[in-house]
């Protein structure tokens, strides 16, 4: 039996290259092993599908009817406020507007009108109960005694006459009485000669007072009795 020299295993070693080298051509041959035959990962199989011209231009117009849609919408909600801010406006009194110009401002008013309001409200509501409940019974109350018609306001008419113009004052008995000269000073004060006055007592405890005049130029038709009607009223209910 022949032996190899004696060496050691990691002392083997081959310097012929050609044992390492592969004909390419035997690859070719094995079966698989050809190019048409390669697997090729899913992975890389997967491009990013460019969307076409059609969807581009669908979705523009999409874009643009929503924009054009939005764009409606804001038009129509500006003038739906431009229309209530002006019926707003229109319905405060010009004492809450007057030197306002701001639309904050005239919020703000708008606010304290409906507070004014609120509080009249009420106020003629109570007016109106106590009212109700003297109409009902007839009286204020035995503590009293007045008759109800004491509560009615104080009422003022101006007529011509013969003589030139009448006034009649239906006046409260108590708790609205007011001085007669007020009315008096007030005419003599317009250049208005008071030619006669007389004051009576009705049957409802109310009083009334019939004053004649006639103005000290000798034209009565000069007079605004309109005028002349609003200053008496509140010359007589003054506090």
């Amino acid at each position: 039996m022949n032996e190899f020299p004696s060496q050691q295993n990691d002392d083997l070693v081959f310097h012929d290259p050609s044992v390492f080298q592969i004909d390419i051509g035997i690859l070719e041959d094995l079966p698989g092993m050809s190019n048409s035959n390669l697997t090729i990962p899913k992975s890389s199989q997967k491009r990013q599908r460019k969307p076409s011209s059609g969807n581009q231009e669908k979705e523009m117009d999409e874009k643009k009817s929503r924009k054009l849609l939005h764009r409606d919408f804001e038009r129509q909600r500006r003038q739906e406020m431009k229309r209530l801010y002006v019926s707003l406006r229109s319905l405060l009194p010009l004492e809450y507007i007057k030197g306002k110009r701001a639309v904050s401002d005239h919020m703000h008013e708008s606010v304290n009108y409906i507070k004014d309001m609120q509080k009249n409200i009420k106020e003629l509501s109570l007016r109106r109960d106590k009212l109700k409940k003297i109409y009902t019974s007839g009286s204020i109350g035995a503590e009293d005694g007045s008759s109800y018609s004491n509560y009615l306001p104080n009422i003022v008419t101006l007529s011509l006459c013969q003589d030139g113009v009448e006034v009649l004052i239906n006046s409260r008995s108590r708790g609205g009485a007011f001085p007669l000269s007020r009315v008096l000073v007030e005419l003599a004060g317009r250049s208005l000669n008071v030619v006669s006055c007389i004051s009576t007592r009705t049957d409802d405890q109310r009083f009334l007072h019939r004053i004649q005049f006639e103005a000290m130029a000798g034209d009565i038709t000069c007079i605004d009795l309109a005028t002349l009607k609003h200053r008496l009223i509140n010359v007589i209910n003054l506090p």
